[in-house]
């Protein structure tokens, strides 16, 4: 039996000047990925990494080019932390053998403090909250039913969730410490108006 593929994605458009360390935290994954796919609004110099770089032209949304990124990675399970994250050497480590649709990773914050999720698609679906990090592994065959949601946005990540449990998609956890989430001044945090609108959205699916 052929093991599952796993595919690393990113996508650029402001961030430029974090590529470098992203690009050198998947050189440093003790399981490497089968792809590594990076959507740019402007082609690094150089990597240290076997990527396939695509400059995009069209207008940045970032579930728009998150979701050009899955179609370029034909891989079965897409790994997404952002460009301005880094992950820590064991993020891949036993994702290709889950029996689940979704692994959240666990994740250190910047601002101070460690996010280590626990998580079923029952919770997801109740929508108190943001329950998996953003850039968990997911399933991609998940993604070709319900693909990224740009209208979402900022919160993309969040209707990815929702989307995959209303399908019935199942959730694991790693039980640690994956990447390294840099947190902004803009980071978005308002959560009720977004949770309105993928509450509407899911209802047509």
């Amino acid at each position: 039996m052929t093991k599952p593929t796993v595919g690393v994605i990113a996508v650029c458009w402001t961030y430029d000047d974090y590529i470098a360390g992203w690009a050198e935290s998947v050189k440093n994954l003790t399981t490497q990925p089968d792809r590594v796919i990076l959507v740019c609004k402007t082609a690094p110099a150089s990597l240290p990494i076997d990527a396939t770089v695509i400059v995009c032209e069209e207008p940045f949304t970032f579930g728009g080019w998150l979701n050009i990124a899955v179609s370029e990675c034909d891989t079965d399970w897409i790994a997404w932390v952002c460009v301005d994250d880094t992950y820590r050497p064991c993020a891949l480590d036993g994702i290709a053998e889950s029996n689940a649709d979704v692994v959240a990773f666990g994740m250190e914050l910047s601002a101070g403090g460690t996010w280590m999720p626990t998580v079923s698609a029952e919770a997801v679906l109740q929508m108190n909250a943001n329950l998996v990090p953003c850039g968990s592994p997911f399933r991609r065959s998940l993604w070709e039913r319900v693909p990224f949601q740009p209208q979402l946005g900022p919160y993309e990540d969040w209707a990815l969730w929702v989307g995959f449990a209303h399908l019935g998609a199942s959730f694991d956890i790693t039980g640690r410490v994956d990447f390294d989430y840099r947190w902004h001044e803009d980071t978005p945090t308002a959560l009720e108006p977004l949770r309105t609108q993928i509450m509407e959205w899911v209802r047509g699916l």
